[in-house]
């Protein structure tokens, strides 16, 4: 934790004061009535013992009692209060984190582990809660102990007390030297507990793909592996503890044994009397408590430490993709998209994805685009909705170049439906319209008829209301692409992207999904995504990119009569190069 981030936890619970402020007062009233039991243990044994006068014997032992009682309350209080204004501080940079991850862009979560990131939020968060709640509390405590008792035992006998101040220095390089061993274990220990967690939500996450190839075996071996390494260095922070605390507490009893041996001489010499050195014994125990406290404390600072850096990478990292709203978003677009030429490589590519790329999308024109794996197609559109920013040229929508519109408006003038269709673990009916939380039931029907999905739904025995299960593992392949299209239709979009959303879909269910959002799509621009002949029904236009070029486009006819990649394309496709031509002659009548 840096000086900076040590700034930052303070500014974040200095909000909650008043619960510290509390809890020290709290803890004042505790530790001033731990202090005040050895002065009346003291009297007990002067006045009470030696000088045989038991009058005051049963009072004694009462106060003793109610300082006790008053002492265990106020220490409870303490603590509630302490961890009341540390969860209140954890909640709030939870909070801070999510809304951070949230508003970065796509290329920072293609370079991150979800495991390490889901740690973050976590486990690292947690440990500033520690060091807040426990460690503000031991701190306030240790300090008011350590002081009452330089105050007492002052008081008592200034020479045994020079003699513990001499012979505790040791205790001062002892625990300066398990701060700087003990701190970079502890950042090394985040990191591994995130490989940890990464391997096991990847295994879980892709349970269906490590069981399809007995993969169950590898992914034991790189669980034990990562498991193991982290066990080894839990064991050496165990035993990096075990060093050092155990010479703390041998010092702490060395000390003890001389000022016994040298106490016990000035009892018999007269110079002090027997409660008097009973209650610097008792003082003197009681000092060990902020000593373990320095110890307790040191261990969660560090551990603090290395999760507060972690922490505020990700709260001080800004998105690349930069939010503006200099010109607001006209309620209803053209949907006129232009890439001005646009060049985009992925970062730590050598290799441009898209090469100085020239393309217009006329506003209500349905635009196929075909090409190999790696032609840049998936790229091209993610450049629409802002995922990621062209290195060289301009995205323009109507005439303006999206990086000028604000972002959270542009996105909401184009429905996306992507070649990974994620679903949320909720209901059908709250995936469908989680891209219009306000739309009706009536709306919701009306988007899974079109995607037809709704009579799969009506065989559900709880209907639009079935958990999908995480990711929609419920469903199949086909029913998720069709409640993810239901999805972009409830949108009610200027702009509408398929990226190859029918791969699961069979081919009759295409043709009855293709009927169905040839009237939807009236009116609005579509560009579809694809490596199958039939979603070419909806498309105006046809463009064929290869290595992040636009190297033919036309209509149907066109693009047959050029004999050119596009021809090709079909013939594999179909086999015979004359059933084909058949195919797209049958495509191009039923558009007419």
């Amino acid at each position: 934790m840096s000086t900076g981030e040590v700034y930052q936890v303070i500014l974040e619970a200095k909000r909650y004061w008043h619960y510290y402020l509390l809890s020290l007062l709290f803890m004042i009233v505790s530790v001033g009535s731990d202090l005040w039991i050895p002065l009346v243990i003291r009297e007990i044994i002067d006045e009470t013992f030696v000088l045989q006068n038991y009058s005051r014997l049963t009072f004694s032992l009462l106060f003793i009692l109610l300082l006790a009682i008053l002492s265990g309350g106020m220490n409870f209080f303490s603590r509630v209060t302490s961890e009341i204004a540390a969860q209140k501080t954890v909640k709030d940079i939870r909070n801070k984190v999510f809304d951070s991850l949230i508003k970065q862009d796509v290329a920072f979560f293609s370079h991150q582990e979800t495991g390490q990131l889901l740690t973050r939020g976590t486990a690292d968060v947690e440990a500033i809660r520690r060091f807040l709640s426990m460690g503000s509390r031991i701190s306030m405590q240790g300090l008011l102990v350590y002081f009452g008792l330089l105050v007492l035992l002052w008081n008592i006998d200034r020479v045994l007390l020079s003699l513990v101040v001499f012979l505790g220095l040791p205790l001062v390089f002892i625990m300066a030297m398990f701060g700087r061993k003990i701190g970079p274990l502890f950042i090394k220990q985040r990191k591994l507990f995130g490989d940890v967690s990464t391997v096991a939500q990847e295994t879980i996450e892709g349970i269906t793909v490590v069981k399809a190839y007995h993969g169950e075996s590898i992914q034991k071996n790189i669980f034990k592996s990562q498991n193991h390494q982290y066990f080894d260095l839990q064991l050496q922070i165990a035993k990096e503890r075990a060093t050092y605390i155990p010479l703390v507490f041998l010092t702490i009893g060395v000390i003890t044994g001389l000022v016994i041996y040298f106490g016990g001489i000035t009892v018999i010499n007269g110079v002090i009397s027997i409660g008097t050195f009973v209650a610097f014994i008792t003082y003197l125990a009681m000092l060990a408590l902020p000593i373990r406290f320095v110890a307790w404390f040191l261990a969660l600072y560090e551990q603090a430490k290395a999760g507060s850096s972690r922490v505020y990478e990700i709260l001080n990292r800004e998105p690349r993709i930069i939010e503006t709203d200099s010109i607001p978003i006209p309620k209803s677009l053209r949907g006129e998209i232009v890439f001005d030429n646009v060049t985009f490589s992925y970062s730590g590519s050598t290799r441009p994805v898209l090469q100085n790329l020239n393309l217009k999308i006329k506003g209500g024109e349905k635009v196929a685009i075909l090409g190999s794996i790696g032609s840049g197609k998936t790229t091209l559109v993610n450049l629409i909705p802002r995922f990621y920013d062209p290195d060289k040229g301009r995205v323009l929508i109507d005439g303006i170049d999206v990086k000028k519109y604000h972002l959270h408006e542009l996105r909401k003038k184009i429905a996306f439906v992507g070649q990974d269709t994620f679903l949320f673990s909720t209901s059908l009916k709250e995936n469908i319209a989680f891209a219009n939380p306000g739309a009706s039931m009536d709306e919701i029907i009306q988007a899974s008829k079109i995607a037809q999905l709704h009579d799969f739904v009506e065989t559900l025995p709880e209907g639009y209301d079935t958990l999908v299960g995480e990711r929609g593992v419920r469903l199949s392949g086909g029913q998720r692409q069709r409640v993810a299209i239901a999805r972009a239709i409830l949108a009610d979009a200027s702009i509408l992207i398929l990226d190859d959303t029918t791969s699961s879909i069979d081919s009759q269910t295409e043709q009855e999904l293709h009927k169905a959002l040839a009237k939807v799509v009236e009116g609005r621009t579509v560009i579809i995504i694809t490596q199958r002949l039939g979603n070419l029904r909806l498309a105006d236009r046809i463009l064929l990119l290869k290595n992040g070029r636009i190297v033919e486009e036309g209509t149907h006819n066109d693009l047959l009569a050029r004999k050119g990649l596009y021809w090709d394309i079909y013939a594999s496709r179909t086999i015979d190069p004359e059933l084909a031509e058949t195919i797209l002659e049958n495509m191009t009548r039923e558009r007419r």
